[in-house]
């Protein structure tokens, strides 16, 4: 509940269901597979995590929250792909993301 407030506030975190918040978590998966898709092309990645990371140091968000996130993501994407999905691929990547926007 204090990280609804903390950090959702001005989309609605208190009603997930809410346009607000959908159309959040909407951006947030946009782009974090824009940033996915960028891995192997480094110059543009690094430039995109660099922008990410200012977005998210300018709101304080602890690198805590990353691992959160990022652990939830591939339990979705795990379901959702099944028995296709590569832990370890995904695990490299994600905590390459994480890792720059948080750092």
């Amino acid at each position: 509940p204090d990280v609804r407030e903390k950090f959702f506030s001005g989309v609605r975190g208190d009603n997930i269901y809410s346009p607000d918040f959908k159309a959040h978590a909407a951006r947030v998966i946009g782009g974090y597979d824009m940033t996915l898709s960028l891995i192997d092309e480094v110059d543009v990645f690094n430039a995109q995590i660099g922008h990410l990371k200012t977005q998210h140091v300018d709101l304080n968000v602890g690198a805590e929250y990353f691992d959160v996130f990022r652990h939830a993501l591939m339990n979705a994407v795990q379901r959702r792909v099944g028995r296709c999905y590569d832990q370890d691929a995904w695990e490299i990547c994600s905590k390459q993301i994480s890792t720059g926007i948080s750092a």
